[in-house]
């Protein structure tokens, strides 16, 4: 959690969105887990598990890199932040400075 707080202050200014989901059964749970890290992207709470149907996948963490036009970019599973800021770098030269 504290790689992608790291990420996302490094990408929230430049039209880049983090949003996590959780499938904890009481979505308080997770708002107060967030606040209490003061971690500030946009959660979803996903009791129904849409999101792990959608992507087909149990596995956690995922991390799905989405571009604007809603093309899957990037779809990982080890949570590795390196590989994360490569994959957002690759995305164009506006976006050079995330790698590091």
């Amino acid at each position: 959690m504290p790689a992608f707080e790291r990420i996302y202050k490094d990408v929230k200014d430049k039209g880049i969105a983090v949003v996590t989901a959780d499938q904890d059964m009481v979505a308080e749970s997770a708002g107060e887990y967030l606040a209490r890290h003061q971690y500030s992207w946009t959660n979803y709470h996903d009791v129904e598990a849409r999101v792990v149907t959608a992507f087909k996948t149990e596995g956690i963490p995922m991390t799905i890199l989405i571009d604007a036009k809603g093309k899957i970019l990037d779809y990982d599973f080890s949570g590795d932040e390196a590989a994360v800021r490569k994959a957002i770098a690759e995305l164009g030269p506006e976006f050079a400075s995330i790698a590091h």
